[in-house]
């Protein structure tokens, strides 16, 4: 009955997890991203449906954290990619394998500056 599953640290366990969402009811055709290394400059975004998700997981592991987003919120990730529009195409069918769909490039983000905080009594 949840419309939308975040799984923090998801990667390894990603197609058992698909798997029990299938089984449980979700439907094969439900939108996933998996993303890895979120926020950082080596995010890469991958959009897949659960079906392609509990085949073929959520790809190769390295040291970068894997979130997955499962649910239909990640059909609106073309229309939120202000970061980089051309990483992630609208057109692209969700039932599409994972070696096909886009993944973020890299993105440059700007070095924090310090600054003071105000105090107050």
């Amino acid at each position: 009955a949840i419309d939308t599953v975040v799984v923090f640290i998801g990667g390894r366990r990603a197609d058992g997890i698909a798997l029990q969402l299938l089984e449980a009811g979700r439907p094969a055709a439900t939108p996933v991203a998996v993303i890895r290394g979120a926020t950082t400059e080596r995010q890469e975004t991958r959009l897949l449906d659960l079906a392609g998700l509990a085949r073929m997981g959520a790809g190769p592991t390295d040291d970068r954290p894997t979130l997955l987003v499962i649910g239909d919120v990640v059909a609106l990730a073309p229309s939120l990619a202000w970061f980089d529009p051309a990483s992630l195409d609208a057109t692209t069918a969700f039932s599409d394998p994972v070696p096909s769909l886009p993944a973020t490039p890299a993105i440059k983000r700007a070095k924090p500056t310090r600054t003071s905080l105000e105090s107050r009594p």
